[in-house]
């Protein structure tokens, strides 16, 4: 098989292994590791991602190093490997026609609507089918809707929410929102095969539903919007205005529900989160400049909501907010961050410019967005199958540009 071949094979198994459960995408990242070591003669990757992927790194391993945190938690350190995810994958791809990126997204798609359909089969059975022996540690069935009569933004079936193949509603509900996002992008900018992507991302909007994952669903509509902003706008300059705009406008928005009691007891996500996230500033306040270190939020909630009443009933180990996380144990490395979000987001609208090419940019920047809408809720870059996927998608999708990047350097 040649190595374009093999390399074809490892990215359709993250993509498809983001919804069935984590060793699969731990194979997919350690044979693409293999065949960029192997072929790295011939792989090139553009600075503008390459330079604050590896300062990431550096700082966060730096933050471990200094960190206040003791011992390091180096099953969440090994976790920075994730991010590595990005380059790889473009690097990968960069040769490949369009027609093998779009293969990609409609196998991830068509695993995503398999994902639905047993979910739906779930709800309407009450039970958890037969895939639950290969989850045991995954969330316990059934998973009771928390949804109250004045609450918005859930919908369910019997009371119950799908857990999709990989047995996880977070993992299930946010790697749809981003699959979904994909197929509408392209339904809208590419004017082939248009019905079957909008038939597929229909069928995995449902998915979300079927979730109960009130984040999930919500980043999935700002994804839309954007998408439609995207449609509507044709310049570069006009379409970063009105993605700042909106994103300025949903920040001002969280701030006025999380200030808000009669919205948050209705949206009711904050029921339990406004305690977490105080905890968490207080931590990051207390550990500033050094730091905790990458990955040892968890142990550090554990040991100390005992000591707090208004923790003691929650669920330890996760500030529900990817920046409170970050801030504790790598506050340095935001800048990082950042940096490497908006170089992202300036290479998708720049090649959302191109015919060929808008699909692929718009989908970054809609995924873009429902990560960011997503991070206000949980630790996004812990969740083993779900981050993996939307860096492998921005790598991707991000490809067809990198070809500009190898001819300039041969």
């Amino acid at each position: 098989m040649t190595f374009a071949r093999l390399s074809f094979w490892c990215v359709a198994l993250l993509f498809a292994g983001a919804q069935m459960g984590v060793a699969l995408v731990n194979v997919a990242i350690v044979g693409m590791a293999v065949l960029c070591v192997w072929h790295w003669r011939q792989l090139r990757v553009p600075r503008d991602l390459l330079v604050p992927v590896v300062v990431l790194i550096v700082l966060s391993l730096l933050h471990s190093l200094i960190g206040l945190g003791t011992p390091w938690n180096l099953g969440y350190l090994a976790q920075l490997r994730v991010i590595l995810c990005l380059l790889m994958v473009g690097a990968l791809s960069a040769s490949w026609s369009s027609n093998d990126r779009k293969l990609i997204l409609r196998i991830a798609l068509s695993v995503a609507v398999i994902s639905m359909a047993y979910s739906l089969f779930q709800v309407l059975s009450q039970t958890p089918g037969p895939l639950k022996a290969l989850h045991p540690n995954a969330l316990r069935w059934s998973s009771q809707n928390y949804r109250g009569s004045s609450e918005w933004l859930t919908f369910s079936i019997n009371g119950l929410r799908g857990t999709g193949l990989v047995h996880h509603v977070l993992s299930f509900a946010h790697v749809s929102c981003v699959l979904a996002l994909a197929g509408f992008a392209h339904a809208l900018f590419v004017s082939k095969n248009r019905l079957l992507w909008l038939g597929l991302a229909s069928a995995v909007v449902l998915g979300i539903l079927l979730s109960g994952a009130r984040a999930g669903l919500v980043g999935f509509l700002l994804g839309a919007v954007v998408l439609t902003a995207l449609k509507i706008t044709r310049t570069t300059r006009v379409r970063a205005i009105v993605l700042v705009g909106l994103f300025t406008l949903v920040g001002g928005g969280f701030v006025h529900v999380v200030t808000h009691a009669d919205l948050r007891a209705r949206i009711g996500s904050f029921s339990g989160r406004l305690a977490i996230w105080n905890h968490a500033r207080n931590a990051a306040y207390e550990a500033f400049p050094r730091g905790m270190g990458y990955g040892t939020y968890p142990a550090y909630a554990k040991e100390t909501y005992g000591n707090h009443p208004e923790l003691k009933t929650k669920v330890t180990g996760w500030a529900h907010n990817v920046w409170l996380s970050l801030a504790v144990e790598t506050p340095i490395a935001i800048i990082a961050w950042i940096w490497l979000l908006v170089a992202i987001t300036r290479r998708s609208l720049r090649q959302a410019q191109g015919d060929a090419d808008e699909g692929y940019g718009a989908t970054v920047v809609a995924t873009l967005g429902a990560w960011l809408i997503i991070g206000l809720f949980h630790d996004s870059h812990f969740q083993r199958e779900y981050f993996p996927l939307i860096l492998s998608l921005w790598g991707l999708c991000l490809s067809p540009s990198w070809l500009d990047t190898m001819k300039s350097r041969n």
